[in-house]
């Protein structure tokens, strides 16, 4: 689910205005194979909403349908969206189609038009108007060593007043320094007969990465970019930041934005410059999941997810040992970035543990289904106050070692150890402890510890 708060670019002509939007969506795993969806988005004048499910075909290909409509500037009207993706061997295929009726509209279209202006709807062969139809369909593979790849797209799209049908080849080798790649991509388009060259060097310069583009379009003429970016990382507290400018024949544009990972999602704050418009945008996302019964919040869900019991508030938890995220206040928390299909592993680390605290397991490996969860219990809970007592028989000899005791009817055996010293957990202002031993039962009462240490040494008491 994602809420933002838009700040509107403006001109001499338009102001300033704010408006709220939402954008929330609900996963059901109705099986191993099938995951129900719903979503919706909006603002004061767009509605939109949508209802479909997601499969494994044979546990070959993907495949994911919806359906919906929208409202908005007085038209409701219906969409209809198909996807699927599969590997043969290392050829990985994936195709989709839309098809609307005139009027339909999304989020990113009526933004846009705010920021804009309803004037940009009629330029021609504009991208803000959301297709009619819209046909997707590409293949990568590897090339040799695999440092190298190769992708070829084809894309058919229809708008309101233009048509595209746009042949692409993309080629991405990776280099030995910095951590560099580079891309290259030829693109024609049949309906409007142009051709787009472009080519993108990418560099490594310690954590941050730049971008360096420059590309040809016959009709748009010759564009350069440069970005320079940090992503945000995985762990909770992780930050990142983007900078970009973009120059064209037409235009300048200017973008920057910071970002920090909490344990409940991502908060973005971003500014970006349209000749002589201003944007400003904030915006927080993340998850709320439940499953077999249990709630949790955390960051967004994309594929596999788990919501881990540890039974403890505030420990930090591992996914393939790096740290993600902490538990609540319950002692649960939701792990995104689980991969489907995959081993992925959940720790925690015994050193982080408080001192009184227990775990019947530190780890489990998890394979989850495409966009499915997995409820993880590792048996942990708060033992409470605990302390070291010394039992001594009515003779004032140590109980032997391996007698079973019982604190206060708890339930649980605990065992004496050598010089009759007992470990105790979940003390009391008031204690009673039954200890059985080869000779019989015996009973000892003592008074609780002391202080707030969360380990006491309690002393001697007679077992009688």
């Amino acid at each position: 689910a994602r809420s933002e708060r838009c700040r509107r670019g403006a001109d001499a002509d338009s102001g300033y205005g704010e408006e709220l939007v939402f954008s929330g969506s609900i996963r059901y795993g109705l099986s191993n194979r099938w995951t129900l969806e719903a979503h919706a988005e909006g603002k004061e004048d767009l509605s939109m909403f949508s209802l479909g499910a997601a499969t494994v075909v044979a546990n070959r290909a993907e495949l994911s349908f919806s359906g919906g409509q929208s409202q908005y500037d007085g038209q409701t009207a219906r969409f209809g969206y198909a996807k699927f993706r599969t590997n043969i061997g290392a050829i990985n295929i994936e195709g989709s189609a839309l098809r609307a009726e005139d009027g339909f509209a999304d989020l990113a279209q009526a933004t846009a038009v705010d920021f804009l202006g309803k004037g940009s709807l009629g330029m021609d062969g504009s991208l803000l108007q959301s297709p009619k139809a819209l046909d997707v369909l590409s293949v990568s593979f590897p090339l040799k060593d695999m440092s190298q790849s190769l992708g070829v797209s084809y894309v058919r799209s229809e708008r309101m007043d233009s048509k595209d049908e746009l042949l692409s080849v993309n080629y991405v080798r990776s280099m030995d320094w910095g951590g560099a790649s580079i891309n290259l991509s030829a693109a024609h388009d049949f309906e409007n007969d142009d051709t787009r060259l472009a080519a993108l060097v990418s560099m490594q310069l310690g954590k941050a990465h730049s971008q360096v583009s420059a590309g040809n379009s016959k009709n748009d003429g010759f564009s350069t970019s440069a970005h320079y970016f940090d992503n945000v990382g995985e762990s909770i507290g992780d930050k990142g930041y983007s900078f970009s400018i973009e120059q064209s024949d037409r235009k300048t544009q200017i973008a920057a934005a910071m970002a920090a990972r909490t344990r409940y999602g991502m908060a973005e704050f971003s500014t970006q410059t349209h000749g002589q418009n201003v944007a400003v945008n904030g915006r927080f996302e993340g998850s709320l999941v439940m499953a077999g019964g249990q709630w949790a919040a955390g960051n967004t869900v994309q594929d596999g997810f788990a919501i881990v019991d540890v039974g403890v508030p505030d420990l930090p938890i591992y996914l393939q040992n790096r740290e993600v995220t902490r538990s609540g206040q319950s002692g649960k928390a939701l792990v995104a970035g689980l991969t489907s299909f995959g081993n992925n592993r959940i720790s925690i680390n015994t050193d982080e543990l408080p001192l009184d605290a227990t775990l019947t397991a530190t780890a489990m490996d998890l394979v989850p289904a495409h966009r499915s969860g997995v409820l993880v219990d590792l048996g942990g809970s708060e033992s409470g106050v605990a302390g070291t007592i010394t039992l001594r028989d009515s003779s004032g000899n140590y109980l032997p070692a391996g007698s079973v005791a019982e604190l206060n009817g708890q339930g649980d055996a605990v065992y004496v150890g050598f010089d009759g010293i007992a470990f105790l957990t979940g003390l009391q202002d008031k204690n009673q402890i039954v200890v059985a031993t080869s000779a019989g039962k015996c009973t000892a009462s003592f008074a609780g510890p002391i202080g707030t240490k969360l380990q006491h040494e309690l002393g001697e008491v007679q077992c009688e």
